[in-house]
């Protein structure tokens, strides 16, 4: 019996040795189970975290750069600075898109985030921006138009914006992208090669809510004054007799200050009345732009009338031309002492009654890159508000639209924001 009891107290041992190794191999596997979940949690929140620093990355390249990502000129360098991750954009519209990004590590851990963006700024798109109706009976070769939005099967270019009416009465030849940025055009539903209205495309588009100035500067109409004194290099006035320092007597005599202007120094030049620039003087403005780093030229409160004339080597008007009336009283009789005046009241075959609210003239091939902003304006006391006036185009005008000069000049740049309740993090 005494042996016995040997063998059953190792046999109690035993069992007790073999319940403690049993329930320590369980406590293992589930620490190790644990252990493991805890890497791959760690390992899904950093592929989690750097979707989510490509996006910020993104969002900030973006304010910084003051680019959006369907703009060729847009730096696109996150992907490279952010390894492992991919960024994709989607605009539904020009105002709004998304931000989506996939990071990857070591093909262990994989996430995919979005986010919506809206554009806050009142900017808007379009080579050439119309506030006053426009009639033209000259030919308009876009050479290469703002690229506008990408879609999949190309860029949704804008040729041209206007706010009331533009009536075409000959050809109008969209050229497409010169650079074919992403390596591809525009569609075929934004770019318009024909004559008349019925030749319009989606590259021509009515904007009712356009507003140029304010859109351009950031500002609204009545605070125009801001813009003049803080945002312009000089301010040139015409005035009834004897001029002086930054002033000129007679519409003819604009382009005169004008050039003393820009000769001086001043890439942004805001003029105080009616304004005529033609001949020499056109050509000379033409040289100056391209001696300098673009220019800006906005005529305020006044006729204002371009006859260019050929220039040497083919130089273009490097800038933007800007026409923008809003507390001018509408004379028609203001045109009397300039060149257009004879070929407004001498051709109603061509503009008919339009030639009577006319405030803007072309006569002549004007090539111009940059961009052509027209915001010309009256209040009537009859109706009591606002009467777009007229801007008339008699000759053939060539058009390249230049982001660089818009980003220089505008004041109402692409400020982003993330659009409410478009992201959940957790």
């Amino acid at each position: 019996m005494n042996r016995q009891r040997g063998l059953v107290t190792l046999l109690v041992t035993t069992m007790i040795l073999v319940v403690s190794l049993v329930f320590s191999l369980a406590s293992y596997k589930n620490v190790f189970y644990q252990i493991k979940r805890t890497q791959n949690e760690v390992l899904a929140r950093k592929a989690h975290w750097l979707a989510e620093g490509a996006i910020e990355c993104a969002f900030a390249e973006i304010k910084v750069s003051g680019f959006l990502p369907n703009n060729p000129l847009y730096p696109n360098a996150c992907e490279a600075s952010i390894a492992g991750t991919t960024i994709n954009f989607h605009f539904s519209s020009v105002e709004n898109f998304s931000i989506a990004s996939s990071a990857s590590l070591a093909s262990m851990a994989k996430a995919s985030l979005t986010k919506s963006a809206e554009v806050m700024s009142k900017s808007k798109s379009g080579a050439i921006q119309t506030g006053s109706s426009m009639f033209s009976n000259s030919s308009m070769n876009i050479y290469a138009p703002d690229p506008g939005v990408l879609a999949e099967d190309g860029w949704e270019c804008i040729a041209l914006r206007y706010r009331n009416a533009f009536v075409p009465n000959a050809a109008i030849t969209n050229s497409g992208l010169s650079d074919k940025p992403n390596s591809q055009d525009c569609t075929i539903s934004h770019k318009t090669n024909g004559v008349g209205i019925a030749a319009l495309k989606s590259d021509f588009i009515h904007d009712p809510n356009l507003s140029p100035f304010e859109n351009f500067f950031g500002v609204s109409d009545v605070k125009h004054d801001d813009v003049k004194n803080n945002k312009f290099d000089v301010v040139i006035t015409e005035v009834p007799s004897s001029p002086g320092h930054l002033e000129y007597s007679g519409i003819t005599e604009c382009g005169k200050a004008i050039k003393e202007a820009l000769s001086s120094g001043y890439e942004s030049v805001w003029v105080e009345g009616n304004c005529e620039v033609s001949g020499d003087i056109y050509t000379d403005i033409v040289k100056l732009s391209n001696n300098m780093d673009g220019i800006i030229v906005l005529v305020h409160d006044g006729m204002f009338s371009v006859f260019p004339k050929a220039v040497p080597n083919n130089l273009k008007f490097q800038g933007m031309i800007f026409h923008y009336n809003y507390e001018y009283a509408f004379n028609f009789d203001d045109w009397k002492t300039s060149q257009a005046y004879s070929h407004l009241t001498h051709i109603p075959s061509v503009f008919g009654d339009n030639v009577n609210l006319a405030s803007f003239y072309l006569h002549g091939a004007l090539n111009l890159d940059g961009g052509l902003l027209l915001d010309a304006k009256h209040y009537d006391n009859t109706s009591k508000k606002y009467i777009s006036q007229n801007a008339l185009l008699n000759d053939s005008f060539g058009m390249t639209y230049n982001s660089s000069y818009f980003n220089k000049f505008s004041s109402s740049s692409n400020e982003i924001g993330w659009t409410e309740g478009s992201w959940h993090d957790f």
